[in-house]
């Protein structure tokens, strides 16, 4: 068990680290390892945002996406990574494991996505939607206006009804009549 993690890791297994094909020249070595860092760095930083926007949004249908996307991003990271490992350790075994599976999530990440095209682009705009909620409260602060109206209205017949009622009791009153209404 140890022999094989140690020939997967590259410490046994005939082959030479990359750095032989660079001649061990600082100046070509450390620009390798410097775009590696700088890319993996980004290839990071870029799916946490991700993931930190698919998680405030949950609700939204394209959270798998997201997640696949982030996943996708991650193992582009690790693949850079990896490049910098093997300039000193010839680990080449495992670095065509991390590139196979970046490149089968790398597939399933295009395929889904293009399978989602037509639904990413119906989506509507955030100035889009803003117009429509626009719409919607002023239709809304309409009807509310005339509810309001038709309220007024209504109450202003039954206060009338009321005081015609008491106008009514107060003439059976006045000719010794019991009164009709209460």
């Amino acid at each position: 068990m140890i022999e094989s993690l140690k020939i997967l890791l590259g410490n046994q297994n005939g082959f030479m680290p990359h750095g032989h094909c660079y001649l061990w020249r600082p100046d070509i070595l450390w620009t390798h390892v410097m775009a590696d860092a700088l890319t993996a760095l980004a290839y990071i930083s870029i799916p946490t945002s991700i993931a930190i926007i698919a998680w405030r949004h949950s609700h939204a249908p394209s959270i798998g996406i997201a997640i696949l996307f982030a996943a996708f991003i991650v193992l582009c990271g690790l693949t850079h990574l990896f490049n910098i490992y093997i300039i000193w350790n010839p680990a080449y075994e495992l670095q065509s494991y991390i590139k196979g599976l970046t490149a089968i999530i790398s597939v399933i990440t295009a395929v889904v996505i293009a399978a989602k095209t037509h639904y990413f682009l119906h989506l509507i705009t955030i100035d889009e939607s803003n117009e429509k909620l626009k719409a919607l409260h002023s239709e809304y602060k309409e009807k509310d206006h005339q509810v309001e109206q038709v309220f007024n209205a209504a109450e202003s017949r039954e206060l009338r009804i009321i005081e015609l009622k008491k106008e009514i009791n107060s003439l059976l009153k006045d000719k010794g009549l019991p009164e009709k209404y209460q």
